[in-house]
């Protein structure tokens, strides 16, 4: 799995990439995908953009990315507080909202 940074598309955090720019980007990841890996199957996949949802940039980079990207994702963080814990050196992340009802699966299809 190949992915071209977090959180730079729409609004992002901080810091954004134009969806053009982003288009352009995951095209070279794509070329270098191509070529390093020529002739071993399976290859990675190239998966962008992985931030925030803003439909304007989403329609924008789909229709300049063409076949670039394998998988087009965005995060959803409409799941409720979460809390965090700390276990020896590692960060556990765990919702204590009831988030995985057969309703709220079926709102969430349609964001």
């Amino acid at each position: 799995m190949l992915r071209t940074g977090n959180e730079l598309c729409g609004n992002g955090i901080g810091v954004s990439v134009a969806a053009d720019q982003y288009a352009s980007d995951v095209a070279a990841l794509r070329s270098i995908v191509e070529n390093e890996y020529r002739g071993i199957e399976p290859k990675p996949l190239v998966i962008a953009p992985g931030g925030f949802f803003d439909e304007n940039w989403f329609k924008e980079f789909i229709s300049k990315s063409g076949k670039s990207a394998d998988v087009v994702t965005h995060h959803i963080y409409n799941l409720g507080p979460g809390i965090f814990l700390k276990t020896g050196y590692k960060f556990i992340m765990f919702s204590l909202s009831p988030f995985l009802t057969q309703s709220y699966l079926q709102e969430l299809m349609t964001t």
